[in-house]
């Protein structure tokens, strides 16, 4: 039985309904928990209305012998209370805990670890990305366990052997780093490389040229990314330093060499590959010095990310990940 948020359009329920039970639920989104509120309620109102209305719907439920929770909130985490009774809860934190919740964000995380234990509630806890465990142990007094990345793997049948086109791609926005994007793409195309920019929030636009295409929302972004020789993710490090990124991860799984900031999850994920090359600051003059140094050591990074991709299915994919993720315990 799979729950949902009761704005899901028909299409969808459609789709989803070939494989389960699809029951429309959820009235609070998580993505706009501290929006449209009025901006003189407390931080903790803004809290405690969200958990109260999850709660409310989690008694709706039916028991089940597993709950899967794939993507956990900390406010989240203290309804739980209404699934003493029904079952194991098995989660997967994606997300720094001072995210999203303003100045309560770290304690809410706390004071949900206390009500699970106090409840004596049967949960587990994963994260995709190695940089939370730590922050998360600490803050949940319970362990961390690190799961597959649900990406797929696109075997390449040969390695990438010349540095002609570059592409970004995702939703662009300022922790991103959207802002240096306008002067990377002059400069790039100005040095003679193809450009691809994809922007599936449509925001992004830049002067029509030749060599230059620009993409909104892919219906599969691992196509479009095994079409150029090399990523460019010009992330905020501030942004990045506990999160990880569909992009960087689809590139590697792919064979595509990848220029992303150092001191960072996607950075430290691209070194254990060796599959590009890292900038240190984040402006747009140390990104196009990564791209220089990925344009010499073009061969040697693209064997490595070639490397990468044909090894990815021994330890990552959607398999991987499911089995792990409802393993734990």
């Amino acid at each position: 039985m799979l729950y949902v948020h009761i704005d899901i359009d028909d299409e969808a329920i459609q789709a989803l309904s070939k494989h389960c039970l699809v029951v429309p639920l959820f009235s609070e989104d998580p993505y706009k928990a501290t929006n449209n509120k009025d901006d003189t309620l407390s931080e903790l109102t803004k809290y405690l209305e969200p958990v109260e209305i999850l709660q409310r719907e989690l008694t709706e439920t039916s028991p089940a012998d597993l709950n899967i929770w794939p993507t956990l909130f900390g406010y989240q985490l203290s309804a739980f209370e209404a699934l003493k009774s029904k079952g194991r809860i098995a989660t997967c934190i994606h997300f720094p805990p001072n995210m999203r919740a303003g100045v309560l964000s770290v304690g809410i995380w706390r004071h949900g670890a206390h009500l699970v234990k106090k409840h004596d509630l049967d949960i587990s806890f994963g994260v995709t990305v190695p940089e939370l465990i730590p922050p998360y142990t600490k803050l949940l007094s319970a362990q961390i366990n690190e799961l597959p990345l649900l990406v797929s793997g696109r075997t390449a049948e040969h390695p990438k052997t010349e540095l002609k086109s570059i592409g970004f791609f995702g939703q662009q926005k300022p922790g991103k780093g959207s802002k240096l994007i306008p002067e990377l793409v002059q400069r790039l195309h100005r040095s003679g490389y193809n450009l691809t920019i994809q922007d599936s929030g449509n925001h992004m636009k830049v002067t029509e040229a030749p060599g230059l295409k620009q993409l909104s929302y892919v219906e599969s972004l691992a196509d479009e990314i095994n079409k150029v020789d090399l990523v460019i993710a010009p992330y905020n490090p501030e942004h990045y330093r506990a999160m990880g990124s569909g992009v960087v991860w689809d590139a590697v799984a792919s064979g595509v060499p990848i220029v992303a900031p150092a001191g960072t999850s996607p950075g430290n994920f691209i070194s254990r590959h060796r599959a590009g090359v890292l900038f240190d600051e984040f402006t747009a003059q140390s990104v196009l010095e990564a791209v220089d140094t990925a344009h010499k050591r073009y061969d040697e990074i693209a064997d490595h990310a070639f490397h990468a991709c044909q090894n990815w299915e021994t330890s990552h994919g959607i398999e991987k990940f499911v089995t792990a993720l409802i393993g734990t315990g």
